[in-house]
């Protein structure tokens, strides 16, 4: 016989599981933030980016493969964002219908049917979860390596405007 102590704790793994999609959900948006700022920025002053890397001898290759580490960013948050199709508990109809069916069941049996129904839908909340965390790594090492690629380009700018 499932006690309700035992329900309530994969009651709990479930709950885990829908705070962690708000979390994902949280850091995509950031995420897309970050990264679009970068693209709109550089889009917005594209004319001063051209001038800077004609100025500096700088192959466009550079500026290209930084701009293009940000537009992956922003897609693969897409990616992340996307809607997501998440597991219910239970269907409440299908529920009553089963008690219609089989009557009541004892208060031992009907958790234990829903303790399935929780690690079913648990189980498949976490792929989904687990998922949108690896697109989010991708997002977040794309930030990070363009982001660096500035840091680099304003080291190289500043090296050479110093040098003459």
């Amino acid at each position: 016989m499932v006690s309700e102590p035992i329900y309530k704790f994969f009651q709990a793994l479930y709950d885990e599981e829908a705070k962690r999609f708000a979390e994902l959900e949280a850091r995509a948006r950031l995420y897309f933030s970050i990264a679009s700022l970068y693209v709109g920025a550089i889009a917005f002053k594209f004319d001063d980016v051209a001038k800077l890397v004609g100025r500096i001898n700088l192959p466009a290759v550079f500026i290209v493969l930084d701009g293009a580490l940000f537009i992956v960013a922003i897609l693969f948050c897409v990616l992340a964002m996307q809607v997501r199709k998440y597991e219910g508990i239970a269907d409440p109809t299908d529920i009553i219908d089963e008690f219609s069916k089989d009557g009541v069941p004892a208060d031992g049996e009907f958790f234990r049917r829903r303790i399935v129904d929780y690690e079913f839908a648990t189980k498949r909340n976490s792929a989904v979860n687990n998922r949108v965390a690896s697109w989010l790594s991708v997002s977040g090492f794309s930030i990070l390596s363009g982001v660096a690629g500035q840091i680099l380009l304003f080291v190289y700018v500043a090296v050479r405007q110093i040098g003459g």
